[in-house]
């Protein structure tokens, strides 16, 4: 045992906590702020799946008979599921694509981690998001590699301190998909009832179903058509 841990720690073995593991199967996730068109969302799915289809003739050379790297193709927009650890997103403004590539036997020098990384690059910029994530599907502890918890009790102090923090880290070389999980609700408009008007016999109700007529409109009358059969007197 002892010239066992010897052998470790002198560094002759090399050891790993967490050895990273190879995967056939890497996803991209967007999120716009909310409100934002569903084309705007479908329309950037689709820069990323062009970006995953570059990927065949950039590694073509390297794969096995030169094949296709990329094996399977499948998005979504208006939804991203929930893992284990993350709860999902639904709406609009928000969409994920995957993608499935070749087994490692048929890959032996294209890692997924360099797959991701290009296909990143291939995607381009996506501007207007409050997330965009690149990521492998595989096994091993989750949560992100650095991650960060922020407390106050001002919002607008943590929402400033992620952002300068966000800044710091994106000056060191090698960190990318750069997000907070924070995500502001919908705007809200409160309307109060003036005193007087209450006195005039003006409700709450009465506002509420004048701004929903003003917005969808109110249906004036329904005729219902009932049809009978005659039949004749004898």
């Amino acid at each position: 045992m002892i010239i066992s841990l010897g052998l470790i720690a002198g560094g002759h073995v090399p050891y790993t906590f967490f050895p990273k593991s190879d995967s056939n199967w890497m996803f991209s996730e967007i999120v716009y702020p909310l409100g934002t068109p569903f084309d705007t969302t479908q329309k950037t799915i689709k820069q990323i799946e062009a970006g995953a289809f570059k990927l065949n003739d950039y590694f073509r050379d390297r794969v096995e008979e030169n094949n296709d790297l990329i094996v399977n193709t499948f998005s979504l927009v208006g939804v991203i599921p929930q893992r284990d650890w993350k709860e999902g997103v639904s709406g609009g403004h928000c969409g994920i694509a995957w993608i499935e590539i070749l087994p490692s036997a048929k890959r032996p020098d294209i890692l997924a981690s360099e797959v991701t990384s290009k296909w990143r690059e291939f995607t381009g910029d996506i501007l207007g998001t409050e997330q965009s994530t690149f990521t492998i599907i595989g096994s091993g502890p989750g949560g992100n590699p650095i991650e960060i918890r922020l407390h106050g009790s001002e919002l607008s102090q943590v929402e400033a301190a992620a952002q300068a923090l966000k800044e710091e880290i994106a000056s060191y070389p090698g960190t990318f998909d750069i997000t907070d999980d924070f995500r502001p609700g919908k705007m809200e408009k409160q309307i109060y009832i003036q005193p007087a008007a209450e006195s005039l016999g003006v409700t709450m109700a009465d506002i509420a179903t004048q701004l929903r007529q003003g917005y969808y409109g109110d249906e004036v009358l329904k005729r219902a058509l009932v049809s009978a059969w005659l039949r004749p007197r004898r």
